[in-house]
């Protein structure tokens, strides 16, 4: 392998590891205005809506079939 072609690999590897740790820290940011929102309406945290919304799903007799004529 070239050594312009090893640097442009590791150059690719450094920008992927930042935009995933900028991705990390977005979505921690995003969870906690989440969380901090949910408190405020007084409806528990984030996580406890992710939660029901998979009971919902459990609950759930299976799809629906529509039709259109």
């Amino acid at each position: 392998m070239s050594d312009n072609k090893e640097q442009s690999v590791a150059a690719l590897n450094t920008l992927i590891n930042l935009a995933l740790q900028v991705a990390n820290t977005q979505q921690s940011q995003v969870q906690n205005a989440a969380n901090v929102l949910a408190q405020a309406l007084e409806l528990g945290p984030a996580d406890d809506a992710e939660n029901e919304e998979d009971e919902k799903d459990e609950k759930d007799e299976g799809p629906t079939i529509v039709t259109t004529d």
